[in-house]
């Protein structure tokens, strides 16, 4: 890397860290702080703020593969941060032992990585539920921190100060790291914890054209010591998948695929997705009463999909008295609702009944029962409030308080033996702001750990009721997440349209590091349609495009595909664009087949209707292995030279590849 100074620290000896294939040396690093410290005393209303430059020069150990740095010099505080090559990246960790009395250590930003020459090519992914993909990120970062204050967003989930972003894990963050990327190289910065303590990715404006990058961990350290997970920095080539890559070898073993009700994954039965609706709003008569259930179902399971899904059917409507999950008298009796959930199975559907795994109404039943305790409180001492345009002003449950799990979990239960509901889902889990909690009265250790192991608690008290009272049962949670995703069925995918997100959305990204996990796509209308089905994700309906024919007949067509090419849609594996190449205004997804020897391609353009005319260039991904149309069946396919030329009408195309030990089966 040449030079004298440290990679981290300056006037110390060089790290000899390697990139595969990248020649440039990385001089952006040699000057940046491994790590900034937010120190807050006794007295002060602001933390200090402390860095390498504070202490001492450190003490420099080799230990096998590893590089050690020993900082003292700041009277009580002994920083340790050591560093170890892997492959392509560098895998590191702090520990802080703190003596100084009268001073907490808050906030701990590492690794912190400043990057001076971001330009208008870049971009920056977080590895949000949906993926945040952040164009111009330094103007665009920039515009949305002046506009704080502004009224520039409903909801502050990406949270702002005056020239920084934060994403907290768990939720936003469904995954653990971010990449700042170009089509030629990407700094990709990860964490690899599986701890309790929620953290933050942060991204700051530096200087002029610049980011500094960070991880940000919160071990409120009053005294004692304290080591962060391993995290890892890499300069790769573009784009954001190899990261992805990267990420996907280190945190699949420890984040499972949940073992899924068997009717999911059967060929013949399976899932597909739902058609879903409200039935009554607050202060509105009811949209849907229950007896109009098993029609909707009907027109659901003639559009393809047997099941429905409905909010709204809770007193007193759609998003009050959480977490009681009463039935609403203005849509009909207890009897009713009962009666229409057993005739909508009887008629072969499944009804999935909402609630909210996080919000609390003081006016509820168990807030008043002493469910007032089970709330996040600020720094303060006062409760989150949060308003979803409705009367109720919520508090935060925390979900480090017992009794709120053991309350999701009752509901649960009482969802199938008093309503007879077929599946439920559990709304704001994966996807809504982790706030700390500063009660002290609660069983979480710090502010910051109350989330991860309470979340944790909560879905698998509701798991265990549901899967002891019926193993066909299912829940699904809002949003997608690494770590709770083991303990719920599917995770509720949405797109590019929602408003907590600062950047363009890709949804394939959670699939591409956990393809074996069920996500769903948004269907909204005939375009999101193509693109959910061209990802290989089940349906999710609003019920008035059920009123569309001409998407009718495509979503019939889509499940008529699914169901007949199960071992890829409903049991294969999600692999992106991964080894696809193709010419023309379309996007490639593969998904190779359940047991191998076989490879489906979907391909969709962008805006394209229905009957309009569309073309495009595959190269043969397995030129052995025979292909097969798969839809439109009359589309025409000439082969020339390794690639394949299609031409159909509409927006998505699919073809298969398969060997011929999968024919000979």
């Amino acid at each position: 890397m040449g030079g004298s100074r440290g990679l981290f620290v300056p006037n110390h000896a060089c790290i000899p860290f390697k990139f595969p294939g990248i020649a440039e040396e990385l001089e952006f690093f040699r000057d940046g702080p491994v790590f900034r410290l937010f120190v807050e005393r006794s007295g002060t209303a602001v933390p200090a703020v402390m860095t390498a430059e504070d202490f001492d020069a450190p003490r420099v150990e080799n230990v096998r593969d590893e590089i050690k740095y020993v900082f003292d010099g700041a009277a009580g505080l002994r920083i340790t941060v050591t560093w170890r090559q892997h492959e392509a990246e560098v895998v590191g960790t702090i520990q802080i032992e703190n003596s100084r009395p009268g001073s907490a250590v808050n906030r701990v930003q590492f690794p912190y990585i400043t990057y001076p020459r971001v330009t208008v090519f870049d971009r920056l992914l977080m590895a949000s539920s949906w993926g945040d993909d952040i164009p111009k990120p330094v103007r665009t970062i920039k515009h949305y921190c002046d506009g704080r204050d502004k009224g520039f967003w409903i909801y502050d989930y990406v949270k702002a100060t005056a020239d920084e972003v934060s994403y907290s894990y768990p939720s936003i963050m469904a995954m653990q790291f971010m990449v700042l990327h170009n089509p030629s190289r990407a700094l990709y910065l990860a964490c690899y914890g599986t701890g309790d303590d929620t953290r933050t990715f942060n991204a700051q404006l530096h200087g002029h054209d610049g980011l500094a990058l960070s991880v940000n961990h919160y071990p409120f350290l009053a005294t004692g010591n304290w080591t962060s997970p391993e995290c890892a920095f890499a300069l790769l080539p573009g784009g954001w998948r190899p990261s992805a890559d990267i990420y996907a070898r280190n945190m699949r073993k420890h984040f499972r695929t949940p073992k899924l009700p068997a009717w999911m994954r059967d060929e013949r039965k399976g899932f597909h997705g739902w058609v879903q609706f409200l039935m009554r709003r607050e202060g509105h008569p009811a949209e849907v009463t229950f007896q109009e259930l098993p029609e909707i179902a009907r027109c659901a399971r003639e559009a393809g999909l047997d099941v429905i899904h409905f909010g709204g059917w809770t007193y007193d409507g759609f998003d009050t008295y959480y977490p009681d999950f009463e039935f609403d008298p203005k849509c009909g009796t207890e009897e009713e609702l009962r009666t229409s959930l057993e005739r909508v199975r009887a008629e072969g559907s499944r009804a999935i009944l909402y609630t909210n795994g996080r919000l609390v109404d003081p006016r509820s039943k168990f807030y008043r029962a002493g469910g007032d305790k089970a709330v996040c409180l600020n720094a303060d001492g006062k409760p989150y409030i949060e308003r979803y345009n409705t009367s109720a002003e919520f508090r935060i449950a925390c979900p480090a308080c017992k009794s709120y799990g053991d309350q999701m979990a009752e509901r649960i239960r009482e969802l199938i033996t008093r309503y007879g509901a077929n599946g439920a889902q559990v709304d704001q889990i994966s996807c809504n702001y982790a706030y700390f909690c500063h009660d002290k009265a609660h069983p979480h250790k710090t502010p910051a750990n109350n989330f991860l192991p309470g979340i944790e608690y909560e879905l698998q008290a509701m798991r265990a009721a549901h899967q002891k009272l019926d193993p066909e049962f299912f829940v699904w949670c809002e949003g997608c997440n690494e770590r709770f995703g083991q303990f719920y069925d599917i995770n509720q995918g949405h797109g590019e349209e929602f408003s907590w997100a600062l950047g363009d959305g890709v949804p394939e990204l959670y699939s591409y590091v956990y393809p074996k996990q069920v996500v769903t796509g948004l269907s909204k209308d005939l375009q999101a349609l193509c693109y959910s089905y061209a990802q290989g994700k089940p349906f999710d309906v609003p019920l008035p495009m059920l009123d569309d024919p001409g998407y009718v007949q495509l979503l019939r067509q889509f499940t008529e595909i699914r169901k007949a090419h199960a071992a890829y849609f409903l049991n294969g594996t999600f692999i992106d664009c991964a080894g696809l190449e193709t010419v023309g205004p379309v996007r490639a997804f593969g998904i190779e087949r359940h047991g191998g020897n076989g490879l489906l391609v979907n391909l969709w353009k962008p805006g394209a209707e229905t009957g309009a005319a569309s073309t495009a260039s595959l190269r043969i991904p397995r030129p052995n292995w025979s292909m097969q149309r798969i839809y439109p069946s009359n589309m025409e396919v000439v082969e020339k030279s390794g690639w394949i030329e299609l031409s159909w009408a509409g927006a998505v195309a699919s073809v298969s590849f398969e060997s011929e030990e999968l024919k000979a089966q």
